[in-house]
């Protein structure tokens, strides 16, 4: 029997915002660009954590709520 963990994965929130990609900016780092905050993600913390404490044969899946 294969052991699995499944995760699911809420809507993200909308961001609003006046920048390129309607989200928080900083306009032009060092390179003459901008950069975009790292969003959070829970979900993702939660994956990386289960991976590195899981048997390489248990599956951990991150799926939708309309999966």
């Amino acid at each position: 029997m294969t052991s699995r963990v499944v995760l699911v994965r809420g809507a993200r929130a909308p961001v609003g915002g006046g920048g390129c990609c309607s989200g928080d900016v900083r306009p032009f780092d060092e390179g003459g660009s901008h950069c975009h905050v790292p969003a959070s993600d829970a979900v993702g913390d939660v994956y990386r954590a289960l991976r590195a404490r899981l048997p390489d044969d248990v599956a951990i899946e991150v799926v939708s709520p309309s999966n």
